[in-house]
């Protein structure tokens, strides 16, 4: 299963932005990246997930390096948890379907808003996007205090994995 998320998540994205890379040069558009607060913080019971974040990190961040001079933006995107049909459709580690409901923090955001806050990101020429209060206090205790944020994490989340 981790080569299908990582599939998806990176080489899928990967190669749409290589497709479509010359057009966006050409219209001097903007690449938005979905990425999650697994992009840049760990997030127990899934390694594979936030590998595949982590990628998308440095795969956007180093793009815009590239095409910024060429008037191409690139905005990524860190929302938190999203009221979406993937949670019902997840699978587990062993591909089978995933029986325990997902741990959350914070407010589930839904579709609209999350869209709503993405335009108003690209309006305003930002380069990345932390959707919610979650989002924004994990950048910051995973980044001033990393042993802190690790403990409060796997603390929420590693009852969904029948750990305490």
């Amino acid at each position: 299963m981790l080569e299908n998320v990582l599939a998806v998540n990176i080489n899928g994205t990967m190669n749409l932005t290589h497709y479509t890379l010359e057009q966006v040069i050409k219209n001097k558009g903007t690449f938005i990246a979905i990425s999650s607060v697994a992009g840049f913080a760990p997030l127990f019971g899934r390694t594979g997930y936030a590998a595949s974040k982590h990628a998308l990190h440095g795969f956007f961040e180093t793009l815009r390096s590239e095409v910024e001079d060429l008037g191409v933006k690139v905005l990524l995107v860190y929302p938190s948890f999203i009221n979406t049909a993937l949670v019902q459709n997840a699978l587990s580690g062993d591909g089978t379907q995933v029986s325990k409901q997902r741990q959350t923090v914070g407010n589930v955001l839904t579709p609209r808003y999350v869209a709503e806050c993405i335009v108003k990101g690209v309006l305003k020429n930002k380069k990345r996007l932390y959707i919610s209060s979650v989002s924004k206090t994990s950048l910051w205790i995973s980044r001033l205090a990393p042993n802190i944020y690790s403990k409060l994490m796997k603390k929420k989340v590693m009852v969904e994995f029948g750990q305490k």
